[in-house]
């Protein structure tokens, strides 16, 4: 049984283009995600998922295995990724020949990350018998129980989740987290009989919010330069 790392990098990006190789602090950001990945020694090996000769290319310089490029049919952007983790999985154990224990992704568009941290997800999935699954997650900003509305058919706004007892302020409203697109770990089992990532038990490791910037826009991969250069070690 091997535990496996794959990066996901499509071609295809609207806001920022060639997003996945850009250039921040001297590294495409691919690279930082590989070799994230390689340095925590936690791998039997890491691969990328790509679309791209382009992106193949530079992961393979950067220590990654590119052993297949993924089909048109799953690099559009209206595809589930979950769907490409299942893909590469089904590859990799063909090729490999061996079975996978535990699948993890590394985002390539949120590199804040640690080695500890990476550490941290795996070994709360091999603590907990019942969980198929971790995600990285945070503490919300904004919390549908006091500060988040949505629209009803005139337009006017509502609170988005109703409960009995209305809340007053944010301390009073019951905790919510958002996902935060940085590492996921699956058991191979579970990820290959699954259609959706959280149909199953998946249990949540809460990064700092500062870990939860994921690059769309061009704003965001300023802030992510910032935080890169003042929490991460370069690798």
């Amino acid at each position: 049984m091997i535990d496996v790392c794959v990066i996901c990098a499509r071609e295809g990006s609207k806001e920022v283009k060639n997003k996945n190789i850009k250039k921040i602090l001297g590294k495409t950001l691919i690279s930082w995600s590989i070799r994230q990945a390689i340095n925590s020694k936690l791998f039997y090996k890491v691969y990328v998922s790509t679309d791209s000769k382009k992106i193949a290319k530079i992961s393979k310089k950067s220590g990654a295995e590119v052993p297949f490029l993924r089909s048109p049919k799953l690099s559009d952007d209206q595809v589930s990724k979950f769907f490409v983790w299942k893909n590469a999985l089904k590859k990799i154990e063909q090729i490999t020949k061996k079975k996978i224990r535990y699948y993890v992704d590394l985002d390539c568009t949120n590199p804040i990350r640690t080695k500890k941290d990476i550490v941290g997800v795996i070994n709360l999935l091999k603590k907990n018998k019942k969980a198929d699954g971790i995600v990285t997650i945070c503490k919300s900003r904004k919390n549908p129980y006091f500060n988040m509305v949505e629209k009803s058919k005139n337009n006017f706004i509502k609170i988005s989740k109703k409960i009995k007892n209305n809340i007053f302020s944010r301390q009073q409203a019951p905790k919510v987290f958002d996902i935060v697109a940085n590492i996921y770990c699956l058991k191979a089992e579970y990820l290959k009989k699954s259609n959706h990532l959280l149909k199953g038990n998946i249990l949540g490791y809460e990064l700092e919010q500062h870990k939860s910037f994921d690059i769309d826009t061009k704003y965001d991969l300023e802030i992510v330069k910032m935080f890169l250069k003042r929490f991460v070690k370069n690798v």
